[in-house]
């Protein structure tokens, strides 16, 4: 198992957040949010498109955060495994977080 960092809001800045839930940290002027979907079939539509608008932001990093480990999920967590391959997981507030920029050089 890959070993988790844990980490605080203060640590991430200058960071676009594709967010599943609700509160995970507050609005900062170096941080930028983009809430994601709350069902499969509406995350699995959004995600390049939300993943092109955080790079598009030319922030120094796409955090990610872990959305369910479910049947229903299964698909959407394959593509953002890729999408996340060699970044780091880290942890904050108990929500898991992926750093996505492995997926600007795909």
């Amino acid at each position: 198992p890959e070993k988790i960092t844990q980490i605080s809001p203060e640590q991430l800045t200058q960071c676009a957040w594709l967010i599943f839930s609700e509160h995970l940290l507050k609005v900062t002027p170096k941080n930028v949010q983009i809430h994601m979907p709350k069902t499969p079939e509406a995350y699995a539509h959004k995600l390049y498109a939300a993943l092109r608008a955080a790079d598009a932001l030319n922030q120094q990093q796409i955090i990610v955060e872990a959305i369910p480990d479910t049947a229903e999920w299964a698909a959407i967590n394959d593509r953002l495994r890729r999408a996340i391959t060699g970044s780091t997981v880290k942890e904050m507030n108990g929500k898991q977080l992926f750093n996505a920029n492995a997926f600007r050089n795909a």
